[in-house]
This record gives C-alpha cells, sequence and structure tokens, in this order.
C-alpha cells in the first residue's frame, strides 16, 4: 500500500484479534484501502505519511483458494515487471540522450 512502517510500534494481543477481522474482510473481498490504512494508523503500526496515488485501491480481491492467490501474485508480479523494464527503458533512453550531448 505504500505505507511506511513505524518501527517503535509494539504489537499486543488485541492488536492481533483486530487484525484477523480485517485480514478476513480482506480475503473476502469487503476491505477499503482506507479501512486497511485507518486500521494501520489507529494502531500505530505505521507512520502518518499520505498513500501514494497509485497504491489506493476500492476494495480487495476475495481469495477463495490457492489458485486464486497465486493467480493474483503471478498477475502482480508481471506487472511490477513491466513497470521496472519501463523504468529502465526510459533510464537508458536519458543516459544515452546525455551522452551524445
Amino acid at each position: 500500500m505504500g505505507l511506511e512502517p513505524n518501527s517503535g510500534c509494539v504489537v499486543n494481543p488485541r492488536f492481533y484479534e483486530d487484525a484477523v477481522l480485517l485480514i478476513n474482510a480482506a480475503v473476502h473481498g469487503a476491505a477499503r484501502a482506507r479501512e486497511i490504512e485507518d486500521f494501520f494508523r489507529c494502531k500505530k503500526f505505521v507512520l502518518d505519511m499520505p498513500v501514494p496515488e497509485e497504491r489506493v485501491f476500492e476494495n480487495t480481491v476475495p481469495m477463495w483458494n490457492a489458485d486464486t492467490v497465486n493467480d493474483l501474485v503471478a498477475r502482480v508480479a508481471i506487472a511490477q515487471r513491466e513497470k521496472d523494464e519501463a523504468q529502465k527503458n526510459s533510464f537508458r533512453k536519458h543516459a544515452a540522450g546525455a551522452a551524445h550531448n
């Protein structure tokens, strides 16, 4: 989500109990980014910094079985590789342009 963990956060049993409720909602596709963010902020689990706009989502994706999870992880990995490759290509073009000047 782009949140920065708070290294000074101390979790307790109540944190884990509340987290289970949020995780269950997320696994069933019923959690929004704002709810997850609010939970982490309320528990002081993350620093109070804004979430990058490209990391905000409306709802989580239901994950009914291992195949669903594996498919989602594969799609995220492909998207990340494509993003990384685009950044590398952009850097190469910039570096090549600078070398000719």
